[in-house]
C-alpha cells in the first residue's frame, strides 16, 4: 500500500546520452527552507534507475530498495518510509514541485543509511544530461 495520498504518477523519458548506466530522480519543494537554511523539502529521490528505462510506472511501491535495483531514500521525521511524498505545500502562494532526472555515468553506492546530500554527493562528477519539469501546488485551505 502507498502512503495516504502519495501514489507517485507516472514518468516518462527518452533520448538518454550514450554511455548512460543508471538514472538519479529528485523531486523537491525548493519554497521552505527548514530552519533558514538552504536546504529544500525531498518528496521522492530514487537513485539507480536502470539504463534502460524509460520511465517510472505510476504507484512506484513503498521501499528501499526495489525489485529492478533502484533505490528510493527514506523519510525522516514523522514520515521514515522510502517512498514518493506527494504536495503537501501549506495554504498560501504556489509552491514549485522541481522534478530533476539526470543521466549518470555510473550507479550509485552511497550506502544504506544515505540521506540526500549523500546521493548528491555520489552523483557530482557523473552527470551525463539532466532534464527539468516545474509543477505549481496550491492549497486554498
Amino acid at each position: 500500500p502507498h502512503p495516504a495520498g502519495s501514489m507517485s504518477p507516472a514518468v516518462s523519458w527518452s533520448q538518454a546520452p550514450a554511455g548512460t548506466q543508471s538514472f538519479l530522480l529528485i523531486v523537491h519543494d525548493p519554497e521552505p527552507h527548514p530552519g533558514k537554511g538552504l536546504v529544500d523539502i525531498t518528496h521522492w529521490l530514487i537513485w539507480n534507475i536502470p539504463a534502460t528505462a524509460t520511465g517510472l510506472p505510476e504507484g512506484v511501491l513503498p521501499g528501499g530498495t526495489l525489485a529492478d535495483g533502484s533505490h528510493q531514500l527514506k523519510g525522516n521525521g514523522n514520515n521514515p518510509i522510502a517512498a514518493y511524498r506527494g504536495p503537501c505545500a501549506p495554504p498560501g502562494p504556489d509552491h514549485h514541485y522541481t522534478w530533476e532526472l539526470w543521466a549518470l555515468d555510473t550507479k550509485l553506492q552511497p550506502g544504506e543509511d544515505a540521506i540526500r546530500a549523500d546521493v548528491m554527493k555520489a552523483a557530482d562528477g557523473h552527470i551525463l544530461g539532466a532534464a527539468l519539469w516545474i509543477g505549481k501546488y496550491h492549497r486554498t485551505q
